[in-house]
C-alpha cells in the first residue's frame, strides 16, 4: 500500500491530528498532519533526543519504584517529555485536535503519552486530548479501509488465571541456539478480573475459561468474539530470528510443563495469533501482560503483539505497558468495562476510567501502562 499525505489527510475527521515519530540515526524525526493536509515537520536535536531517551527510561524506573514502594511519583520527566517531545507538534495547529493519534519508534513505544504533564495547563494530556496508537500509517490505512464484519454474536470471551504448572525457570532455545530464560508465575488475581467482567457485563453473553481451561486448545477454537480479554503474561526474546513475529507471544496453562518437555503448547507467538479469525472482533484486551520491557527494555514487543491481533481481524489492542499490580488492574478494568456497558466507546471509556483514577488521587504507574492500539471508536 503506497502511504501518502493525501491519503492520511484524507482518512483523518476535523477532530483528528495524526502524530508520527522516527528514529534515525541520533535523532528523533517527528510530523503531525491534519485532514486539511497542514502539516508541521520537526527534526529534533541529537542533544534532546538523548534527553527524550533518558526522560523515558527515568520515567519507567520510577513508576517501577512506585509500584514496588508505594511512593508517590513526580511530574518532573513527564514535564519535560511533554515540552520537548510534543508541544511544538500538537500546539502548532490553530484548531484544537481533540484526538491525537500516534505512531512511534524506538523507546517512544515504551511510554504511555497520555501521562505527559503540561505545566501550563496543570493537567495530564489524557485530561484534555484523547489518544489512540497505531503501528504505523500503513496500519492506520489498513483499518480505515476495512469494514468491520457482521457479528454474529455479542459475546465476550475471557481467557484468566491459567495454571502454568510451575514458576521454575524453563527455557526457550531460539533459532540462533541462544538459550533464553523465560519464567512465568500463576497469576491468581486474574480470576477476580474475570468475575468481576461477568458481574458488569450483564448485556452481553460472557464466556470464560480459567484454571486448566485456559489452555491453547480452547483458545484457538474461538471464533470472531467482541470482544477477547486475556489476562495472561506476554514475553518478548531478543534473538536473530529473521521474522520478528517469532520474538513475542502470549502463554496460557501448561506452558512451563511444555517447554521443559520442548514442546510448544501453551506458548503462542505472534506469528501465530496473527492467524486467528478475529473478523468482526472489535478489542482485544491483553491485561495482565508482563511483555518483557521491564526487563528487557524491548519497546518492539507491544507493538507486535497489537500488529498480530490487528492483523488477524480485530479493530483494536488494549495492552500494557509494564506490569501492574492485580488491584490496580482490577481497578482500571472495571471503570472501563463499566462505562462499556452504558455504551461508552472503548476508547473513551479509557479515558473516563484513567480520568477517574486520576480524580482519586493515583499514580500514573497504575492509570497510563493500558494503552489502545488501532480504532477505540
Amino acid at each position: 500500500m503506497k502511504i501518502s499525505v493525501e491519503k492520511l489527510a484524507k482518512n483523518l475527521d476535523d477532530d483528528e491530528l495524526y502524530v508520527d515519530f522516527a528514529r534515525v540515526g541520533k535523532h528523533y524525526f517527528g510530523f503531525s498532519l491534519d485532514n486539511k493536509k497542514e502539516i508541521f515537520f520537526r527534526r529534533i536535536s541529537k542533544e534532546h533526543t538523548q534527553e527524550i531517551d533518558r526522560g523515558i527510561l527515568s520515567f519507567r524506573k520510577e513508576m517501577r519504584s512506585v509500584l514496588r514502594d508505594e511512593k508517590k511519583s513526580s511530574r518532573k520527566e513527564l514535564t519535560l517529555l511533554y515540552d520537548v517531545l510534543l508541544k511544538t507538534l500538537v500546539e502548532k495547529f490553530t484548531k484544537k485536535k481533540e484526538k491525537l493519534i500516534i505512531s512511534t519508534d524506538g523507546l517512544l513505544r515504551m511510554l504511555p503519552f497520555e501521562a505527559l504533564y503540561s505545566s501550563a495547563k496543570e493537567q495530564y494530556l489524557v485530561q484534555f486530548r484523547t489518544l489512540v496508537y497505531i503501528p504505523s500509517a500503513k496500519e492506520f490505512l489498513r483499518l480505515k479501509s476495512e469494514k468491520i464484519a457482521n457479528m454474529a454474536n455479542n459475546t465476550i470471551v475471557v481467557f484468566a488465571n491459567p495454571i502454568f504448572d510451575s514458576s521454575v525457570v524453563e527455557r526457550l532455545r531460539g533459532a540462533n541456539n541462544r538459550m533464553f530464560e523465560m519464567k512465568f508465575s500463576n497469576l491468581k488475581g486474574t480470576a477476580q478480573e474475570a468475575q468481576s467482567i461477568k458481574r458488569i457485563m450483564k448485556k452481553s453473553r460472557v464466556c470464560s475459561y480459567e484454571g486448566v481451561d485456559a489452555n491453547e486448545e480452547n483458545f484457538f477454537k474461538v471464533k470472531q468474539p467482541k470482544i477477547l480479554h486475556i489476562a495472561t503474561h506476554g514475553f518478548f526474546i531478543k534473538s536473530e530470528l529473521s521474522n520478528p513475529m517469532l520474538n513475542a507471544g502470549i502463554v496460557l496453562s501448561g506452558a512451563n510443563s511444555a517447554l521443559k518437555e520442548g514442546r510448544g503448547d501453551g506458548v503462542i507467538t505472534a506469528l501465530k495469533l496473527s492467524g486467528m479469525d478475529l473478523k468482526g472482533t472489535e478489542l482485544v484486551v491483553l491485561s495482565a501482560c508482563e511483555t518483557g520491557l521491564v526487563k528487557q527494555n524491548a519497546p518492539d514487543s507491544v507493538s507486535l503483539l497489537s500488529k498480530a491481533f490487528m492483523q488477524s481481524g480485530a479493530k483494536a489492542v488494549l495492552a500494557s505497558l509494564w506490569s501492574v499490580s492485580d488491584m490496580g488492574t482490577k481497578a482500571l478494568m472495571e471503570l472501563f468495562y463499566q462505562e462499556i456497558e452504558q455504551g461508552v466507546p472503548y476508547l473513551e471509556a479509557l479515558r473516563k476510567a484513567k480520568i477517574e483514577m486520576i480524580k482519586e488521587g493515583k499514580s500514573p504507574a497504575l492509570w497510563s501502562a493500558f494503552i489502545l492500539n488501532g480504532e477505540g471508536g
